[in-house]
This record gives structure tokens, sequence and C-alpha cells, in this order.
């Protein structure tokens, strides 16, 4: 099974869902992968896709410790092939 974050969209919402993620699996034994997509979407507050880009690069040592995998959502309107390669 696979849990995956990006609907946080920022630091502590991201963080939150990848400890929950992992609890549940503690408490009830599951074999889950845990998956950071903080790059799912750009929240309208952002100045730009590449600030909060840089924004959810800089949390990745912080989220290794909760997540097995680090995703992006590459697609026109949100991420590009070269950002999603520089993540």
């Amino acid at each position: 099974v696979e849990s995956k974050s990006g609907y946080g969209l920022d630091r502590e919402n991201e963080l939150k869902q990848l400890k929950v993620s992992n609890r549940l699996a503690e408490k009830y034994d599951l074999d889950m992968k845990h998956t950071f997509l903080g790059p799912h979407a750009v929240p309208k507050e952002a100045s730009s896709n590449e600030a909060f880009l840089e924004e959810m690069i800089a949390l990745l040592p912080e989220v290794k410790q909760y997540a097995d995998f680090a995703d992006i959502f590459c697609e026109t309107g949100v991420f590009t092939i070269e950002q999603s390669q520089h993540y």
C-alpha cells in the first residue's frame, strides 16, 4: 500500500500527513510505503511555481525520516520537466 501526502501545500500540513500515515501503518501493522508529494499543486498565495518548489526541496531533509519516496506533479500548468528534474 502506498500513502501520499500532497494536499497540505505547506510544511506543517505535509509533515502532518506523513506522520499520520506512518502512525497508521505502525498501529495496524501495514506494509505501507510513504511518498512525499509536496509539489503536487501550487498554492494561490505562492509568489511563483519556482519559489514554492524551492520551499518543497528545502523540506526534503526533514521529510526523509517519514517518507520512502519523493514525487512531483509534472504536468502543464503545474511543474515542468526541468523543474521535476531539479526536484
